[in-house]
């Protein structure tokens, strides 16, 4: 069943791109609406959907992403989803962006594995410690880069199929430790 909070997109034929964080300057929301803009400027009908709570000085992106032109159509902001509402999100989407400009873990990476989800992610040294070769990775920080590398990641990848994931199953929470343990080299 649809989460109550994914109700608005009741309406969309999946595939989309889905990010999920904390709307806050590092995570680069504001690089990757750019690009989208651009795509649908091209004609794209791929949409854009954000899970992440409001966060700090980030105010003027927050009033864009709420009065958007695309708004409810190509662009969806769920700024209360919860786990259920990210788990429906997740094993919906075409594919997962992580745009991040800093990360301590990415949190939303191991999650995208779990649901077997292609990854398009900025080429930062802890998503490739994590992701290895499993991922795609883009570089800089201009829209009409990221715009093509978007393109050429959705062409790639088979979006109808929920392949296994490429790197890590987490079973359970208690998966989810252990992974953390693991890549923080605390062993228990």
């Amino acid at each position: 069943a649809l989460p109550a909070a994914t109700a608005a997109l009741a309406r969309l034929e999946p595939p989309f791109v889905l990010m999920v964080g904390t709307i806050e300057p590092r995570k680069g929301h504001d690089h990757a609406l750019a690009a989208f803009e651009l795509l649908w400027a091209r004609g794209s009908a791929l949409p854009l959907v954000i899970a992440g709570r409001p966060g700090w000085k980030t105010a003027p992106l927050q009033q864009r992403l709420r009065e958007h032109p695309q708004a409810g159509s190509r662009l969806f902001w769920l700024s209360d989803a919860d786990d259920a509402c990210l788990a429906w999100l997740y094993a919906h989407c075409g594919g997962v962006l992580l745009a991040s400009r800093g990360e301590g873990l990415g949190l939303p990476l191991l999650e995208a594995q779990h649901f077997g989800k292609p990854i398009l992610a900025r080429q930062l040294p802890v998503f490739r410690e994590i992701g290895g070769d499993g991922l795609d990775y883009f570089g800089g920080d201009g829209a009409a880069a990221l715009a093509q590398s978007l393109t050429e990641w959705v062409r790639r990848e088979d979006w109808g199929a929920t392949a296994p994931s490429r790197w890590l199953k987490v079973e359970d929470r208690q998966g989810v430790l252990e992974v953390l343990r693991q890549s923080l080299g605390t062993g228990g």
